[in-house]
């Protein structure tokens, strides 16, 4: 699925998303009305204004993330698959762009946060070969714990299998003599089979490491894409938070 701009179709994502965690992660009745953790909200809601400065320390590149929009909907997202349940959501658009070294690159990838309940999911554009958005969902959910494990999923948008897990959990965390605190290092690792019912001619996989904490958010990203020769270790330099 190509890069969506428009909020409706971050929900519909979303909700794609969300639906896949509910029926694998429930087998009680559901309930009617899912609010936001207020937690969540609290450490992870980003508003305009907010960006954060890293640097690849294999490259040297350094690039900007900041945010240009933050949607909330409240109590109207109604489940169209028979569950019966509303819930909040919250969708922020994060824009990427190269800053260092000059000149400076025209190329703008995208990252779309999604909350629900207590979950992050994050939807990012930025590969070559596959040319649909990746999910990680969920990224996290907070306060910690083990993410839900998602596997062998398919349906309209993609057949993938994803694998979400908990590396390790830091009371304080040195990233280049910042501490940082109550830092979670969780890895995302899938297959994707086929995107918009087309089947790719080779699985496009990948395994990637983030380092998120409540005081700045993602303050550290390992991805590896093989397929789109992406190998980058994203490291904070600097950030200003709003909420």
């Amino acid at each position: 699925m190509l890069y969506f701009n428009k909020l409706i179709m971050k929900k519909h994502l979303f909700l794609i998303c969300l639906i896949s965690i509910l029926i694998y992660g429930c087998s009680k009745p559901k309930v009617t009305y899912y609010p936001i953790n207020a937690q969540l909200k609290a450490a992870f809601n980003y508003q305009v204004g907010t960006y954060w400065i890293y640097r690849d320390s294999i490259s040297g590149r350094e690039d900007s993330f900041y945010v240009i929009e933050n949607n909330a909907s409240v109590n109207n997202h109604i489940d169209k698959y028979g569950g019966g349940y509303t819930m909040d959501f919250i969708a922020i658009e994060i824009k990427e762009l190269n800053i260092s070294p000059l000149p400076i690159s025209n190329i703008v990838q995208y990252y779309d946060f999604g909350y629900f309940i207590n979950i992050l999911v994050i939807a990012t554009s930025e590969t070559k070969i596959y040319t649909g958005n990746i999910q990680y969902c969920p990224m996290i959910n907070y306060p910690y714990h083990d993410p839900i494990q998602l596997t062998n999923l398919g349906g309209p948008v993609a057949s993938y299998s994803e694998t979400s897990r908990i590396s390790n959990i830091y009371n304080t965390f040195n990233l280049n003599g910042t501490f940082f605190n109550n830092t979670i290092e969780v890895n995302h690792s899938a297959s994707i089979i086929a995107q918009m019912n087309y089947p790719l001619t080779n699985p496009y996989s990948y395994s990637d490491d983030f380092f998120i904490s409540p005081d700045a958010g993602i303050i550290k990203m390992r991805l590896n894409h093989p397929q789109d020769t992406i190998h980058r270790v994203w490291e904070l330099e600097r950030y200003k938070i709003v909420k």
